[in-house]
């Protein structure tokens, strides 16, 4: 690993604290690191980049990335008939950087004219997978290496190889002619102990056994899963993952402990629900934030004292933006746009129904208590659908709402929300029944 420069010193913090680097990530940065270590195999795919990354057109008369120059290279590819005029792949190209950049500014340009540059597609298939991604830090195979530890990981690990093997997908078939063959595939080479150095065997069986709850409901996720599409299960199983990457960032410097993360699902129209949002999730942003220095307090954090200002002269900010972008793009926190910084909890239905799926069997029928029960125990998820959610949140200092004009409506909106999932019914008045399969509940 290289021992010399802060960066260099920074990683040595970061992995002595988390295990990987927290960077400005998206769920499609993690997704390409992660499936990279279930088939360690890239693709240039030199002409997708170039149709999917759209440049106007500059100084340079032979800028590929320009549709004008682009088009005749295709044609002579053999890629694109000469009868498609230049509007008409102009609008091509425009609708299919929308579907392979569907996560927004994650594909860059990498081939000449530009300087290689990061390029994650929105994952559909293994063949999309590239060389060119950075802002992932090693989170992906970090958390590989934590769910090599236990049986129900490997499961896991096992389900997202075949998820991500699935066969050819739609949108492949509609790429093939920008594809390189299969044969034509690069090797990939794993370098996290290179960068970060190697995780002993007591770290990992600490933290396989502190986040073994949500190892668990990963497991189940993916025997759910099994009955979807392969893009539908590898969106939800991205989710599932990013979800216990986050779980973890409350765990490791809380000594285990799940947060409580209090969802205001009556967008806005409780007061009190929202100021309580909001404030959890100032509070749980800032406790990362200052997660190292609590962290070295305890002494659990065996770094230099040098490493350590290394870290503190290049700030510690990307703690902060680490934990929002995360919370924000897998849809635990709203609302998503940068600008808008008074962000609270509130699950988005994606989100809502992937984590129902870890934490019920696929012919599991329960009333909304148990579920809500589950969600908390696992997710941290507070909505008031459990009876004791008052306490449980003033036990943790978290006051000023109250059962029957806070925590019950905020409660009703939660089910009005699985009902529209098709995830509860209403058989009669103050009976919800939950579960994962529609005709189950019927």
């Amino acid at each position: 690993m290289p021992d010399k420069g802060p960066r260099a010193a920074a990683r040595r913090v970061h992995f002595a604290a988390l295990g990987y680097q927290p960077m400005r990530m998206k769920p499609v940065h993690f997704a390409t690191n992660f499936f990279l270590t279930l088939s360690p195999h890239t693709y240039r795919l030199e002409l997708l980049n170039k149709t999917v990354v759209v440049k106007p057109k500059g100084s340079n008369d032979k800028d590929e990335y320009v549709t004008e120059n682009l088009r005749p290279l295709l044609i002579r590819s053999g890629v694109l008939a000469e009868t498609v005029s230049e509007y008409d792949f102009a609008a091509l190209r425009r609708q299919l950087s929308g579907v392979l950049d569907n996560d927004g500014s994650a594909v860059y340009a990498t081939y000449a004219p530009y300087k290689p540059f990061s390029s994650d597609y929105t994952l559909s298939s293994q063949r999309l997978l590239t060389a060119y991604s950075k802002n992932h830090g090693y989170s992906g195979s970090f958390l590989n290496r934590i769910l090599k530890t236990t049986q129900p990981g490997r499961d896991v690990l096992r389900a997202a190889t075949t998820f991500l093997e699935a066969g050819v997908l739609p949108a492949e078939k509609l790429l093939e002619p920008l594809m390189e063959k299969l044969e034509e595939a690069d090797e990939w080479q794993d370098d996290y102990e290179i960068q970060f150095g190697q995780l002993s065997s007591e770290r990992l069986r600490y933290l396989a056994a502190m986040m073994a709850p949500q190892t668990k409901a990963l497991a189940q996720l993916v025997v759910n899963l099994k009955t979807e599409s392969a893009p539908s299960s590898l969106r939800h199983l991205v989710i599932g993952l990013c979800s216990w990457l986050l779980i973890y960032l409350h765990k490791v410097h809380k000594d285990g402990e799940i947060p409580a993360l209090f969802m205001d699902l009556l967008q806005g129209q409780n007061r009190r629900v929202r100021a309580l949002s909001c404030y959890i999730y100032a509070r749980e942003r800032d406790r990362f934030y200052q997660s190292y220095y609590q962290l070295r307090r305890k002494k659990k954090l065996t770094v230099s004292k040098k490493d350590f200002s290394a870290l503190e002269d290049l700030g510690f900010k990307i703690l902060e933006q680490h934990y929002s972008d995360l919370a924000v793009r897998i849809g635990f926190v709203q609302p998503r746009a940068h600008q808008v910084r008074k962000k609270h909890f509130e699950l988005q239905p994606d989100t809502l129904r992937t984590l129902v799926m870890s934490v019920l069997s696929s012919t599991a029928v329960v009333p909304l208590e148990k579920l809500c029960s589950a969600l908390r125990e696992t997710w941290g998820v507070v909505a008031g659908g459990c009876p004791d959610d008052q306490e449980y949140l003033a036990a943790r200092g978290l006051k000023g709402i109250n059962e029957d004009e806070d925590l019950e409506v905020n409660r009703d909106a939660l089910k009005q929300l699985l009902m529209r999932l098709g995830m509860a019914v209403e058989p009669s008045d103050g009976l919800v029944l939950c579960g994962i399969d529609e005709e189950a509940l019927l």
